[in-house]
């Protein structure tokens, strides 16, 4: 057994609190008699690490604690060094969701109502990676933060399954009457507490050839949608660069959901990489323990300075410029000169705004 097995297996054996130690882990494991008392606790020692890494508010007293009195180890918080899920734990979670379906009305206020969706969210997801017929992971989630707009979920995450598309009856922003789009929809993306639906737009049902270009798709929010109907016959054949698009990675170098720069060119927008420190303790464990984006990849890290160096690959957006304004006096942009130079821009805009005021 290698050492990625044993450590699931360690972490497992915990959860079960059948307190796995250095003398019974091979017992209880199935493990080879042959594995050294040195190999354990070494795997002893790289699942405190990776539990330190995971769950940075926690103290390592928290993390995982040892028993005398029952020889092994245990987690005295309610929590876990992995979160695989195997096939067992997808069916159960979307037996458990089909099941809470027919109860939606008791989920009577938003904390309840967020935990049933992420429930669906997470089920659906792993299905995805576990060979789903779906050419694409139709969500899109974070691990924290609460929900909006999620009254159309299934019927919407139903129709990317299927390529149907759907009549959305739509009232956007500041708009007081409802307008009807008829599209194809691609993926559903959380952002900000929120839940939104990337869509290809349609002239009509019966189109016999369609071209996806991210130029041309279209962002809804799902606490806007107001009505679906869903058109019967799904689009799969009529798709001529199927093979080619993946909508799963529209976002992938995009801070939130909107790419405003997508119009002038159909190839990709050029990627920034930029690199940012901190010193600020409040940003050190915000940064430490969210994930504001997944292509954050850590440079240098000191505690006990609550220095932090990291760097994220990104697209230039207004989104981005909010973040970078709203956290400047505790995150100091470097690294890239252009980035560099498109923010400095944008400060002088800010700054020549008022410049007329006493």
């Amino acid at each position: 057994m290698k050492q990625e097995a044993r450590l699931k297996k360690w972490d497992e054996l915990i959860r079960q609190k059948r307190y796995p130690g250095i003398q019974n882990f091979c017992a209880l494991s199935g493990a080879e008699r042959t594995v050294s008392d040195r190999t354990l606790e070494s795997d002893i020692r790289e699942l405190k690490r990776i539990l330190a890494s995971k769950y940075t508010s926690l103290e390592s007293a928290q993390l995982l604690k040892y028993s005398r009195s029952r020889g092994g180890y245990y987690y005295p918080e309610s929590i876990s060094a992995f979160t695989e899920i195997d096939s067992r734990d997808i069916r159960n979670l979307q037996e458990l969701s089909r099941s809470l379906s027919g109860f939606t009305h008791l989920f009577v206020t938003n904390e309840a109502k967020n935990a049933f969706y992420k429930l669906k969210a997470i089920a659906k997801l792993e299905e995805s990676t576990k060979g789903h017929d779906a050419l694409w992971n139709p969500v899109i989630y974070t691990k924290e933060g609460a929900r909006d707009g999620q009254d159309f979920f299934d019927e919407i995450i139903h129709s990317i399954e299927d390529l149907c598309a759907i009549t959305l009856q739509y009232r956007a922003f500041g708009k007081k009457q409802l307008k009807k789009h008829l599209v194809l929809p691609l993926v559903i993306k959380e952002w900000q507490n929120a839940w939104y639906l990337l869509a290809c737009p349609l002239p009509d049902p019966e189109i016999k050839r369609l071209r996806l270009k991210k130029d041309e798709l279209q962002l809804f929010a799902l606490n806007r949608i107001q009505h679906i109907s869903r058109e019967s016959i799904s689009l799969r054949p009529k798709i001529v660069n199927l093979g080619e698009f993946n909508p799963a990675t529209y976002f992938q170098n995009s801070f939130g959901v909107f790419r405003e720069n997508l119009s002038m060119s159909e190839n990709q927008p050029e990627i920034l990489k930029l690199m940012l420190d901190t010193a600020d303790a409040w940003m050190y464990d915000y940064i430490k323990r969210t994930p504001i984006h997944p292509t954050v990849h850590i440079l240098s890290d000191d505690p006990e300075k609550n220095y932090l160096r990291f760097t994220m690959d990104l697209e230039w957006s207004p989104e981005l410029e909010a973040f970078l304004l709203q956290f400047s006096p505790m995150l100091k942009l470097k690294g890239t000169v252009k980035a560099v130079k498109k923010f400095r821009e944008r400060l002088k805009r800010i700054q020549d705004s008022y410049s007329d005021l006493n």
